[in-house]
């Protein structure tokens, strides 16, 4: 799973990560400009396994959608990791702490 992953950094993480054949979650705020660049992974590195989901890390009721979406299989294998659980609870965390503050 990486975040902001359709340009700079994030974009390179994960297509790095397509390359070398890992199921890939790109977690954006845009779907148009996360679904270009979920087309241009899979066009770059030959693997179909990169996934949108479309989240303001900063805003718990997207986090929230995201996790729903993801654990229920949406944008996910039914089963998550507990690795990626433990992403999306930490992205759930700090939006958290954001808006309380």
């Amino acid at each position: 799973m990486v975040t902001g992953a359709n340009s700079g950094v994030g974009f390179e993480v994960a297509q790095y990560l397509a390359r070398r054949g890992a199921e890939v979650h790109l977690v954006c705020r845009s779907a148009q400009r996360g679904e270009e660049a979920r087309r241009a992974i899979v066009a770059a590195s030959g693997n179909s396994n990169v996934h949108l989901l479309v989240c303001d890390c900063g805003l718990e009721s997207d986090v929230r959608a995201a996790w729903a979406s993801f654990s229920q299989g949406v944008a996910a294998p039914p089963h998550p990791s507990p690795s990626l659980a433990l992403a999306l609870a930490l992205a759930l965390a700090l939006a958290l702490a954001l808006t309380s503050s």
